[in-house]
């Protein structure tokens, strides 16, 4: 009970930070085809509640991969975006928040490759290593995006594990493998932003804290 409490008070802590500064960072997952959609998905959320949308439309990289269709299929190409200083004017209710309480962070928006659909177009093992690849790439852009602008507390997700069916064990592993390795150290804090029960964690949050 009391690590319980501690662990508690921690995440309090870290998001008190995350409100007050605007050197945080949130890992946006977006469509390479379409400037967010309709959607209930984490991006949609996220440029309902701040000025996302407003940074990322008409951004060169949606044209660029939908001309990309025919040679790199679903999985896409490695590209991100980074927009600093995101304004969040909304909590995660969907409630409007006061001028005091807006905050404001970096965000990276990091299409994740679509495997769901790639199945069409590659067998395994071919699916497979391309994905992982994919995932590795755009993950390692995206943390050097991070560390690039001097964010120094950083929030990730279940990235791509959605509709696009990436393996929530794999994208864990891609991001456990980039911190522990070529990223150990950078950043004071990391935080996954997984929605669930913390008394019966899934595949994603299992794999996180035994790795």
């Amino acid at each position: 009970m009391a690590g319980q409490k501690d662990r508690a008070r921690e995440r309090a802590g870290i998001k008190s930070q995350l409100y007050e500064s605007i050197l945080s960072l949130v890992l946006a997952v977006s469509c390479y085809l379409v400037c967010f959609g309709i959607m209930s998905a984490q991006e949609e959320s996220l440029a309902r509640s701040s000025t996302l949308y407003a940074a990322v439309v008409g951004h060169r990289m949606y044209n660029e991969n939908r001309a990309a269709i025919p040679t790199h299929k679903s999985i896409y190409l490695d590209q991100i975006l980074y927009s600093p200083s995101v304004m969040f004017l909304r909590d995660e209710d969907g409630r409007a928040l006061s001028t005091e309480e807006t905050w404001s962070a970096g965000v990276v928006t990091a299409p994740a490759p679509n495997r769901g659909a790639a199945t069409k177009h590659y067998k395994e093992p071919e699916l497979s290593e391309k994905v992982r690849a994919a995932l590795t790439t755009r993950a390692r852009l995206s943390l050097s995006a991070f560390a690039a602008h001097g964010h120094n507390i950083i929030i990730l997700g279940k990235w791509g594990t959605g509709v696009f069916k990436c393996q929530e064990e794999e994208v864990a592993e891609v991001f456990n493998s980039l911190l522990r390795e070529e990223f150990k150290g950078v950043f004071e804090h990391v935080v996954y932003a997984v929605m669930g029960n913390a008394e019966k964690p899934g595949k994603f949050e299992r794999c996180i804290e035994t790795s």
